[in-house]
């Protein structure tokens, strides 16, 4: 894929370091529509619908239109989001990557199914970029941005920006919800390198966390486990996410960029320390810290040298003896309970 324009690259870049600065989840979509919108053409209207992490079902009653008052939208989210291509397609196995009706139907094919028929030729919009929302293996929803006619359907280009804002996306998401726990998570650093290591962008956050630490060896060794970084700050998470040379980011070295993440997990020792509380096992206990870390169930897998399955079985079994549905439920219940006792 050709290197898109610096003006672009920019676009871009700014606002995937805005998503990690929103206060809020209406915050975070606002700034995700107007983002967007100076990147490609899209309608006024961008949904995001939640998943109960617990029994994997589209939360209705709990999805968010910006900006608000479509009539139809609560029709939509009622009645047809079960029978929604792009919703149902999109939780395949492997990286979920955004959506188009392009990428599953003919034009023909997709006029042709009920859900073109009873319900989105009805609607002002002719064409949808579905963007699933997926981190730590959990699903956390989905946002749905339309077109009109007169736009076209979303190119091949504007998929992959969808792709790659989804994956940044579903991680503010997940650190908006634990930031609604102050003293689990404050708001994240983030910082995006190029192929040549050169900064591309720092918010203020990163700034202010790093101070004259060096994160050189973060793009030396990009493929090692996500390690905790001691700064005169605190402790930190240090999360390497690769930007792969051939997608939007992609530079004319086709060398993979780099976006690094600083989050802040505060009570960290102290849950090492305070875990012995919540009559887990031995191996429980490993695997709850791997969880407070942001490490993914592979991650798990691989840190403590056991296969994916066993890690999974111990995260049904710890879910049900600390009465948690999620990932985030389970790290705020173990950080409260450690608080409750007085560590």
């Amino acid at each position: 894929m050709d290197p898109m324009s610096s003006d672009t690259c920019k676009k871009l870049i700014d606002l995937m370091g805005r998503l990690y600065d929103a206060s809020d989840k209406s915050d975070l979509l606002s700034v995700l529509r107007a983002g967007v919108g100076k990147l490609f053409p899209i309608s006024p209207f961008l949904f995001y619908i939640p998943v109960d992490t617990c029994s994997g079902k589209w939360e209705i009653n709990g999805y968010q239109s910006c900006p608000p008052g479509a009539s139809w939208s609560s029709e939509w989210a009622l009645f047809y989001l079960r029978i929604d291509p792009l919703a149902q397609a999109a939780f395949g196995e492997g990286s979920p990557s955004a959506l188009r009706f392009v990428d599953l139907f003919s034009g023909k094919d997709f006029r042709s199914t009920s859900f073109f028929r009873d319900f989105f030729s009805r609607i002002p919009a002719a064409f949808s970029l579905f963007l699933p929302l997926v981190c730590h293996g959990e699903r956390l929803g989905g946002v749905w941005l339309l077109r009109q006619e007169d736009d076209g359907e979303f190119s091949d280009r504007e998929r992959d920006i969808g792709s790659l804002l989804a994956h940044h996306l579903s991680r503010a998401m997940m650190l908006v919800t634990l930031r609604e726990h102050p003293a689990l998570c404050g708001k994240p650093g983030v910082l995006v390198y190029d192929g040549e290591k050169n900064l591309l962008y720092r918010n203020d956050r990163a700034e202010t966390i790093l101070g004259k630490t060096d994160l050189s060896w973060c793009l030396d060794h990009p493929d090692d486990p996500s390690p905790i970084v001691q700064t005169e700050r605190g402790v930190y998470h240090c999360r390497v996410l690769p930007v792969s040379p051939s997608g939007p980011l992609a530079l004319k070295d086709k060398r993979p960029g780099r976006v690094i993440i600083l989050e802040s997990y505060r009570k960290i020792p102290l849950i090492s320390k305070g875990l012995g509380r919540f009559a887990l096992s031995a191996r429980q206990s490993e695997i709850v810290l791997e969880v407070v870390r942001g490490r993914s169930n592979k991650e798990i897998a691989e840190k403590l040298g056991i296969a994916l399955q066993t890690v999974k079985d111990h995260m049904y079994d710890i879910f049900r003896h600390l009465g948690v549905r999620s990932r985030t439920e389970l790290v705020a219940s173990i950080v409260r309970g450690i608080d409750e006792g007085g560590e």
